[in-house]
């Protein structure tokens, strides 16, 4: 059986990486049963932030407070380390989404 999965994310999202991983390791899983064809589909998670990015101090006004714990323990959950405090800038991803286009 072939599958189609369409993956919407944007390359900055730490949430949208740790789904990629869940994909693979159940794809893993059923591997021989089904296959899975992937689709990534280009989403702009901060459209707001201007081309050369911005400071996380800024940014981090509009987070929830302990998001990054839960975003730590998930990351575990799939064997990820995310070190967000290390981050300086968030930056604006249009450009690298348009390099993933052109490089298909």
């Amino acid at each position: 059986m072939k599958v189609t999965v369409d993956l919407v994310s944007d390359i900055i999202c730490p949430w949208c990486y740790i789904a990629k991983a869940r994909l693979e390791r159940v794809e893993q899983q059923l591997q021989g049963e089904i296959t899975v064809v992937k689709r990534v589909l280009p989403f702009l998670l901060y459209p707001h932030i201007p081309r050369g990015g911005a400071p996380k101090s800024d940014f981090s006004k509009f987070t929830r407070p302990g998001m990054g714990r839960g975003l730590r323990e998930e990351a575990a959950a799939e064997d990820i380390s995310i070190h967000y405090r290390k981050i300086e800038r968030i930056p604006n991803s249009l450009e690298a989404h348009r390099l993933l286009y052109l490089a298909r």
